[in-house]
Protein backbone atom coordinates (compact mmCIF):
# COMPACT_ATOMS: atom_id res chain seq x y z
CA UNK A 1 0.00 0.00 0.00
CA UNK A 2 0.90 3.77 -0.42
CA UNK A 3 1.57 5.88 2.24
CA UNK A 4 -1.24 8.39 1.05
CA UNK A 5 -3.64 5.27 0.84
CA UNK A 6 -2.83 3.62 4.38
CA UNK A 7 -3.37 7.70 5.83
CA UNK A 8 -6.64 7.33 4.25
CA UNK A 9 -7.78 4.22 5.53
CA UNK A 10 -6.54 5.00 8.58
CA UNK A 11 -8.34 8.49 9.23
CA UNK A 12 -11.51 6.62 8.02
CA UNK A 13 -11.34 3.93 10.64
CA UNK A 14 -10.71 6.52 13.00
CA UNK A 15 -13.15 8.65 12.00
CA UNK A 16 -16.09 6.06 12.18
CA UNK A 17 -15.02 4.71 15.41
CA UNK A 18 -14.81 8.59 16.92
CA UNK A 19 -18.73 8.68 15.45
CA UNK A 20 -19.66 5.84 16.84
CA UNK A 21 -18.40 6.15 20.26
CA UNK A 22 -20.13 9.97 20.05
CA UNK A 23 -23.05 8.08 19.17
CA UNK A 24 -23.21 5.08 21.70
CA UNK A 25 -22.55 8.09 24.23
CA UNK A 26 -24.98 10.38 23.26
CA UNK A 27 -27.69 7.47 23.18
CA UNK A 28 -26.10 6.03 26.74
CA UNK A 29 -26.79 9.34 28.07
CA UNK A 30 -30.45 9.59 26.83
CA UNK A 31 -30.57 6.12 28.09
CA UNK A 32 -29.52 7.25 31.32
CA UNK A 33 -32.04 9.88 31.55
CA UNK A 34 -35.26 7.91 30.50
CA UNK A 35 -34.11 5.15 33.36
CA UNK A 36 -33.94 8.06 36.23
CA UNK A 37 -37.24 9.41 34.95
CA UNK A 38 -39.00 6.38 34.97
CA UNK A 39 -37.54 5.24 38.35
CA UNK A 40 -38.14 8.64 39.82
CA UNK A 41 -41.77 7.95 38.93
CA UNK A 42 -42.12 4.11 40.24
CA UNK A 43 -40.81 6.05 43.34
CA UNK A 44 -43.14 8.56 43.59
CA UNK A 45 -46.12 6.29 43.15
CA UNK A 46 -44.58 4.05 45.61
CA UNK A 47 -44.41 6.45 48.00
CA UNK A 48 -47.59 8.39 47.90
CA UNK A 49 -49.29 4.46 47.84
CA UNK A 50 -47.37 4.42 51.54
CA UNK A 51 -48.32 7.84 52.46
CA UNK A 52 -51.90 6.83 52.14
CA UNK A 53 -51.11 3.20 53.68
CA UNK A 54 -50.18 5.35 56.74
CA UNK A 55 -52.23 7.68 56.61
CA UNK A 56 -55.69 5.00 56.59
CA UNK A 57 -53.66 3.08 59.59
CA UNK A 58 -53.47 6.41 61.70
CA UNK A 59 -56.79 7.41 60.88
CA UNK A 60 -58.15 3.84 62.24
CA UNK A 61 -55.65 4.08 65.23
CA UNK A 62 -57.35 7.07 65.88
CA UNK A 63 -60.83 6.07 65.58
CA UNK A 64 -60.00 3.01 67.68
CA UNK A 65 -58.67 5.37 70.23
CA UNK A 66 -61.67 7.96 70.14
CA UNK A 67 -64.17 4.75 70.40
CA UNK A 68 -62.28 2.96 73.11
CA UNK A 69 -62.30 6.39 75.26
CA UNK A 70 -65.44 6.68 74.95
CA UNK A 71 -66.51 3.72 76.54
CA UNK A 72 -67.56 3.96 79.80
CA UNK A 73 -65.85 0.55 81.80
CA UNK A 74 -62.96 1.63 80.17
CA UNK A 75 -63.25 5.24 81.91
CA UNK A 76 -63.96 3.55 85.33
CA UNK A 77 -60.54 1.25 84.78
CA UNK A 78 -58.98 4.37 83.99
CA UNK A 79 -60.57 6.36 86.81
CA UNK A 80 -59.80 3.75 89.87
CA UNK A 81 -56.11 3.34 88.42
CA UNK A 82 -55.70 7.23 89.07
CA UNK A 83 -57.01 6.72 92.40
CA UNK A 84 -55.09 3.68 93.33
CA UNK A 85 -58.04 1.32 93.27
CA UNK A 86 -59.87 3.00 95.43
CA UNK A 87 -63.58 4.24 94.51
CA UNK A 88 -64.41 7.80 93.30
CA UNK A 89 -67.29 9.62 93.02
CA UNK A 90 -65.98 12.41 90.71
CA UNK A 91 -68.58 12.92 88.05
CA UNK A 92 -68.03 12.41 84.45
CA UNK A 93 -67.12 15.65 82.60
Amino acid sequence: MNSIASRIVITSVALVLCTAATIGAIQYNDFTKDHLAKRQEQLMTLVEREAQYLKDITENARRNAMFLSETPPIQGLVRAHASNGKPSFKSRA
